[in-house]
């Protein structure tokens, strides 16, 4: 598939996603990590984990909260047009 420009950029719901995946997941890393009363709280398990969780669900959120991007070079499909009705009936086929 070519870009619609040969400037076209990422589509804006992809790149908030992108950008918020990456900087929630080292954000949860760290206070996980680092912080001495969550790094407690939860199992070593969950410890992994969560960082994963944290990125996904603030990401889904930001790129379902992002706007569209605009494509002016996509038209709609054309809607077919009806069937005519029969000469001098009044009234469609088969009744």
């Amino acid at each position: 598939m070519t870009p619609s420009a040969p400037s076209a950029g990422v589509e804006t719901k992809v790149a908030a996603g992108s950008a918020v995946t990456i900087i929630a997941g080292y954000i949860a890393w760290a206070l996980v990590t680092y912080v001495p009363g969550l790094k407690n709280t939860f199992p070593l398990d969950l410890q992994g984990q969560l960082p994963v969780i944290v990125a996904f669900a603030l990401s889904s959120v930001a790129a379902y909260l992002a706007p569209h991007t605009p494509r002016p070079d996509l038209t709609p499909a054309p809607v077919p047009a009806p069937d005519p009705l029969p000469a001098g009936s009044g009234q469609p086929p088969g009744q």
